[in-house]
């Protein structure tokens, strides 16, 4: 079926579907609700940029209480990609501060500052690290996981739900999500992002983790597929194989 112009006009595209549905869960008791709310977009769709121009202002206005967003990343590359950079240019009644450097005297400088936000980005293993001092600041804060699926994929104890997912027992301690799950029940504002949600997150199996709450479901693969970066030009490079000696 092909739609006219008008209609094409109407249709939301990935990033505005994301970003309905994130104010929808903000501004609803889902998102103080005991569990890890689960927000879930395709690579392509804009969630950094929502990150970056929206996600602070909408949080803020939504809890005034707000002093501080903690970003987790699997990586320092992702960590220091650039996201939360473009917040501090944010115009409006708030004011917004990107910080690689959550030391616990900038911590407590930024809380005191009125209608002030702190946008820390950092690497999971850092937030490990620093546990205890970041967790000062759990009841002032917003938790955003990057990469939920890796860090946060698995929340149940013992070896018997790895066990239903992968075939093989395991002696995974899930240490992570149980540092997560301390902050979670100081301050249920903790949210995770993914492109592929667990069978944990979605609780399709009912056997799993409760600890999830997926919120919205991943866009349509045809009104993604515009957004895909490798549909633009493309270059090829000569395959040349090894040549050298065998043992």
């Amino acid at each position: 079926m092909t739609l006219t112009m008008s209609e094409l006009l109407c249709v939301e595209t990935p990033y505005e579907q994301f970003s309905k549905k994130f104010k929808e869960v903000v501004n609803s008791d889902i998102f103080t609700n005991n569990k890890v709310k689960i927000f879930t977009l395709q690579t392509g769709g804009g969630k950094s940029y929502f990150q970056d121009t929206e996600m602070p202002v909408v949080l803020k206005k939504a809890y005034p209480d707000l002093k501080y967003i903690f970003r987790l990343s699997p990586t320092l590359e992702v960590a220091r990609d650039g996201t939360f950079k473009e917040c501090s240019k944010l115009s409006g009644d708030y004011k917004f501060t990107y910080s690689q450097d959550p030391r616990t005297d900038l911590l407590e400088a930024f809380g005191s500052i009125p209608n002030h936000v702190a946008c820390i980005t950092i690497t999971h293993s850092f937030f490990e690290q620093w546990f205890d001092d970041f967790f000062n600041y759990a009841s002032q804060s917003v938790l955003c996981i990057e990469e939920a699926h890796q860090f946060i994929g698995c929340a149940d104890a013992g070896h018997i739900p790895y066990q239903g997912v992968t075939g093989y027992r395991s002696n995974y301690t899930a240490e992570t999500w149980q540092r997560i799950e301390r902050w979670r029940n100081v301050n249920p504002r903790v949210i995770g992002f993914t492109a592929t949600p667990t069978i944990h997150h979605t609780q399709k199996d009912k056997t799993l983790s409760s600890q999830f709450d997926t919120v919205n479901d991943l866009v349509s693969l045809d009104s993604i597929l515009p957004y895909q970066k490798w549909l633009n030009n493309t270059h090829q490079y000569p395959l040349e194989r090894y040549q050298g000696a065998r043992d």
